[in-house]
């Protein structure tokens, strides 16, 4: 049904990073959304999921409430994606991201890595329509110092959330030389009780 879902390296549609995501079909002629979730059977053999399969169907009730209510499916969020940014643009963007962050607000940050080990962009999003990527090669000189700097800054001391931030990406990000602040931070696969043992 979703071309979008289908990986580029072996054909398969492959639901993983597209779960939760409000998805449309050009084989279906009515308004729709197609929503990607695992099977709950999945969740029963690997129980570490079901925090986020229960947020994913708590999002589901939401759309199917609005539709019984309004007679129509919600638009879609308008959202800002700011992709290889300038030193200027990344630079704004982290600022007011520092300025905006607050235990309420918190600022979303995620890694991505070539297998695993080699990280090549972090992204940021200050709320939920506006986020950036920045590449870890992208910048040099005065820029890259005063980039990174400003990105060590807000992951120190600015209140933060991410999916496997404690067991992934602080990891790499210390091994990177960041410095964190691991106690402002939510993980939204670790249950409270989990994540307070792991910042002991």
């Amino acid at each position: 049904l979703c071309p979008a879902t289908i990986d580029r390296r072996d054909g398969y549609s492959k639901i993983r990073h597209c779960r939760g995501s409000l998805l449309t079909s050009d084989r279906l002629p009515w308004e729709h959304y197609i929503f990607p979730i695992y099977h709950p059977a999945y969740i029963l053999r690997e129980w570490s999921e079901k925090y986020f399969n229960t947020f994913l169907l708590c999002k589901l009730k939401e759309e199917l409430d609005y539709y019984l209510l309004n007679g129509r499916i919600q638009p879609l969020t308008k959202r800002e994606l700011i992709v290889e940014p300038s030193f200027a643009e990344a630079y704004e963007y982290l600022s007011d991201a520092i300025a905006d962050a607050s235990p309420t607000n918190p600022i979303s940050v995620d890694i991505e890595t070539l297998r695993r080990k080699y990280p090549y962009t972090i992204s940021f999003a200050k709320n939920s329509t506006s986020a950036i990527s920045i590449g870890f090669g992208d910048y040099s000189g005065n820029d890259g110092c005063r980039l990174w700097r400003l990105v060590d800054k807000l992951l120190a001391k600015s209140s933060v959330v991410g999916q496997n931030y404690i067991n992934f990406d602080c990891h790499v990000l210390r091994t990177l030389g960041f410095n964190l602040g691991v106690a402002l931070v939510e993980d939204t696969r670790m249950i409270p009780e989990a994540r307070l043992a792991a910042t002991k």
